[in-house]
Parts: structure tokens; C-alpha cells; sequence
């Protein structure tokens, strides 16, 4: 044994040696830094960095003041790009090692900009007031920050230089606001904040079989139910056929509105013939197969509200029913929105975000309240998208 643990030394030095030799043999590249830009920059921001003689190949360092590396996104034998890390020392020379002993070093400086807050993440993105927001990024101050959501400042919780906890206050409107932290007078660049429960599917994932009520529903994803009719997840899309009916039965996704409830929902919808009379649309405040309300089109651009029954055979409530420039074979954004039980105003967009269709309606009645959203289609046209439900 004694012998052996010799030899393993041995065979250790050897390599060791041999591996050094390798290092210090290898040919110089010739590397040289022609430029930086920009010359200065925040934590996180991507900084671009050319020269000649880099590897094409990711083992290139970049070293920003005081030898702290930066992260690679990108690199070819000219070009650089390199993430600005979060360094107590700002400003000094730019360094890009390759191999072990080869070095180049910027004629430029660059400054990392410490002056302003960056936000890296909120978590929740999304709640209601009361809820607890964790704010993390660089360069704020260990005591003393202030956050605002649409200038409406929050209490803090907790705070350091790099983490922030918050209160999401009273009084905001529902929907998207800015989230901004200030520090030592200095404020950050706004991120997106959504005040109420967002229940969001953008469908990106396995593509399924068609399913019916008796399949696995699971495979078109958590909080989907098939009523009627076959689904499918294909292509990042929600397809329907064989008159269609699906409900989004999520926990807490009950669609309330009144006493200072309010809902919004959205969804991406195209009736994939350029005409005719066959519709699709969406369903709210869906109480089971038989009773909701649904907005619905055709091809040809008639748009209908409707409050159904009996799975759609009878329609209790037709609303309005009428000609709109929302031709078939195209996608659009549909948005319900609704404060006041049995009250809605409608949305129809383009995907360049014009608004072709814009009406608010009313049910004397208020025939149905609580209750689901869902997707309504007839025959094989129809594919949905990017579902959104917005409580609060």
C-alpha cells in the first residue's frame, strides 16, 4: 500500500507539471482592446467591448476595477459583451485575460454609474394592498430608501443596500402602476407593478392531443376544464372544434365585481377563416355549460353580447348585435372590464394596440355574477391566446 500512495504522488506531480508546462507554453494570441462603449454604465447594463485575437470560444475573462470579473453574454475573436457587475470600486480600466498569462488592458476607463437605484426583481409582481413586496437590486442605501407605486409611497418593512421589503399601500387603481425606488434623492427607472390577482396562460408548452371532457385535462394546462366540444394545445395556441366550451375553474379565480371588486379580462382570439357566419369568442361570468355571458364574432365582423342558457340554445339577453371592422383571419386582443355587477365595457385591438371596437353595456337584470371565464367556440375555426384575469 505504502508503495502505491508513492506512485499516486508521483502520477499527481507528473500531471500537475505537465498541465503548468501547457499554460506556459501556450502561443500568445496577440489580444488588443481597440475600444469600450459606452464608458460608463449601471449594474447589469451590457457593455460592449472590441479588439482583435479574443478566443472564439467562452474562456475569455473580463475584468472590470479592482479585478472584478464581469458576466459573458456574448463573444467572438472582435467583440465582446459583457454584463456591468455591482463593484465598490467605479472607475479604472477595462481587462480581458485569455489563457492564464495573456492580458490586454483598455487605453479607455470605464465608470460603473452607482448614482441611481437599479431594480433587479419585485417578488410578487402582482397583490392587493397589504401584500408584502420584495424589492432586490444595487445601489440602494443601507437605511433611508422610499419606494412609491405611481407616487403613492409604501411603508417599508425591511431594508439594506440591496434588498427592500414593502407594504403595497391603499388606494391604487387596479392594474398596471410604476414601481420606483428612490435613494439619497436619486431615483430608478420605473419597473411594472400589477395591483390584484393575475390568473395569466400564454399556452407556451407540450403541445396536447384533442381532448374532450373525458380525457386527461391536465395536459392543456392547471385550472382548464373542457365543457363541450375538444381542445387542444398546438403551437403555443388554445384551439377549439366541435363547438367548444372551456372554463379556467383556477382556485380564486371567481370573476367579482361591486364593493370595490373589479375584473379584467383579456385574451388574444382569431377566427382562422377570412369570412362567414361561424363564431367564436369569450365567456364571463360563467355559472356552468348552461348559463354566461360571452362576446362573440364572426368572420365576416358581426359582434354580439349575449347571455346564453340551455348551453346556448336559448339567449336570454342579446345585448347588441353589429357590424364592426374586424375581419376573419386576423388576431385580436378582446378586453372585458367590469366594477359594477351586470356592467362590462368592451375592447376589441389590433396587435398594434388600436382599439377597433370600444362599448360599454349593461344588463338591467345582472342575471349573473361571480363565476368563471372561459373560451366559446363553434366548429373548427377558432384559436385562442396570452389569457389574462385580473382580480382585485
Amino acid at each position: 500500500m505504502k508503495k502505491l500512495h508513492i506512485s499516486v504522488i508521483i502520477l499527481i506531480s507528473i500531471l500537475t507539471h505537465a498541465c503548468k508546462d501547457t499554460y506556459d507554453n501556450e502561443p500568445k494570441r496577440g489580444i488588443e482592446i481597440f475600444s469600450i462603449s459606452p464608458e460608463q454604465g449601471k449594474v447589469r447594463d451590457i457593455i460592449t467591448i472590441k479588439g482583435k485575437n479574443f478566443k472564439p470560444i467562452n474562456t475569455n475573462v473580463v475584468l472590470f476595477a479592482d479585478n472584478i470579473p464581469g458576466r459573458i453574454v456574448s463573444f467572438s475573436e472582435n467583440e465582446i459583451q459583457v454584463m456591468v457587475p455591482d463593484s465598490g470600486v467605479v472607475t479604472g480600466p477595462l481587462k480581458v485575460r485569455v489563457g492564464v498569462n495573456e492580458i490586454a488592458t483598455s487605453a479607455q476607463t470605464f465608470t460603473i454609474d452607482k448614482s441611481l437605484p437599479v431594480i433587479f426583481s419585485v417578488s410578487p409582481n402582482y397583490g392587493l394592498a397589504g401584500t408584502e413586496i420584495t424589492i432586490k437590486g444595487a445601489n440602494f442605501i443601507e437605511t433611508g430608501n422610499k419606494v412609491y407605486f405611481d407616487m403613492v409611497a409604501a411603508n417599508i418593512i425591511k431594508e439594506d443596500e440591496y434588498n427592500i421589503t414593502v407594504e403595497l399601500p391603499q388606494g391604487l387603481p387596479d392594474g398596471e402602476v410604476d414601481l420606483v425606488v428612490e435613494s439619497n434623492g436619486a431615483k430608478s427607472e420605473a419597473s411594472k407593478f400589477e395591483v390584484g390577482i393575475i390568473f395569466r396562460d400564454n399556452f407556451n408548452r407540450v403541445n396536447s392531443s384533442w381532448i374532450n371532457r373525458d380525457g386527461i385535462q391536465e395536459d392543456l394546462g392547471v385550472g382548464w376544464a373542457v365543457v363541450n366540444g375538444e381542445f387542444q394545445i398546438q403551437d403555443g395556441r388554445f384551439n377549439s372544434r366541435s363547438n367548444g366550451v372551456a372554463f379556467y375553474r383556477a382556485n380564486g379565480a371567481e370573476m367579482i365585481s361591486g364593493d370595490g371588486n373589479t375584473f379584467r379580462l383579456s385574451m388574444d382570439y382569431r377566427i382562422r377563416v377570412a369570412a362567414g357566419s361561424v363564431f367564436a369568442g369569450i365567456m364571463f361570468n360563467a355559472q356552468d355549460n348552461d348559463r354566461f355571458y360571452v362576446l362573440r364574432m364572426n368572420g365576416d365582423g358581426l359582434i354580439q353580447f349575449l347571455a346564453t342558457a340551455d348551453g346556448g340554445v336559448n339567449w336570454p339577453g342579446v345585448f347588441f348585435s353589429e357590424m364592426a371592422p374586424l375581419p376573419g383571419a386576423q388576431t385580436y386582443q378582446i378586453e372585458v372590464y367590469s366594477d359594477t355587477p351586470g356592467t362590462f365595457q368592451f375592447k376589441v385591438s389590433n396587435t398594434a394596440g388600436n382599439v377597433l371596437f370600444d362599448k360599454t353595456v349593461s344588463d338591467p337584470s345582472a342575471r349573473y355574477t361571480g363565476g368563471y371565464a372561459g373560451v366559446w367556440g363553434l366548429g373548427d375555426h377558432s384559436d385562442y391566446d396570452n389569457f389574462s384575469l385580473l382580480l382585485k
